[in-house]
């Protein structure tokens, strides 16, 4: 718990709120937690970390209202902090929980391994055809409002893993350029190398992937 965190301090932000509940008192509640919510949302993935900010606030908010008044205000402040760790736990485990999903993987020999795994994950960068490194995510050709980032994020790359899976969306090499050159990171000459073929051809491939890519996402 943050030290400028002082029961007494957070006892008449409590007392402010209850004597008028409009944004604004809320506003000054919040200024007071807000480094801690921060500090909180730090133990989850980078990626989603306004999200869980988010969910800290209305944590907060939710003590605010439900705080028994019989209780002493100056215990307020323990019980907003339980308030914040346990939206943002929450919203982890429904999240989390809901966005496993079968990921078949295919090596250069062709052999598959299918294992389980979570789509909610910090978004892995990856280098398009001229090196450079990119991320699928902020390189969409749409991005949703703040509110719906998360869990639009996660339909995008289910939709993503689902698509990949799929024979007749992306051929079997398809699938080994999105593995080498969007999941390793590998070069378009290192891909190139990876499949034996030239790097003309790589580049026209990873093209062609990157282009489906993105019809898929933006569909």
């Amino acid at each position: 718990m943050k030290t400028h965190l002082n029961a007494g301090d957070v006892a008449v932000l409590l007392t402010n709120y209850r004597s008028g509940r409009t944004s604004r008192n809320f506003s000054h509640v919040l200024t007071y937690f807000k480094d801690t919510i921060k500090e909180f949302a730090q133990s989850y993935p980078e990626s989603w970390r306004d999200d869980f900010i988010q969910e800290g606030t209305l944590g907060l908010l939710k003590a605010l209202e439900t705080y028994p008044e019989s209780n002493p205000s100056t215990d307020f402040v323990y019980y907003a902090i339980t308030a914040i760790k346990s939206k943002m736990r929450d919203f982890w485990r429904t999240t989390f929980s809901k966005s496993i999903v079968n990921w078949e993987d295919v090596d250069l020999e062709g052999n598959r391994t299918q294992t389980a795994a979570p789509v909610f994950v910090d978004v892995e960068q990856y280098r398009d055809q001229d090196g450079e490194t990119v991320n699928i995510i902020e390189n969409l050709p749409f991005w949703p409002d703040y509110e719906t980032s998360l869990t639009t994020a996660i339909d995008v790359r289910y939709t993503l893993v689902k698509a990949i899976q799929n024979p007749a969306v992306f051929t079997e090499t398809e699938r080994k350029i999105i593995q080498l050159h969007h999941t390793e990171g590998c070069s378009v000459t290192e891909t190139a190398q990876y499949l034996h073929i030239s790097i003309s051809s790589a580049s026209k491939k990873i093209a062609k992937t990157n282009t489906k890519i993105k019809y898929i996402l933006s569909s």
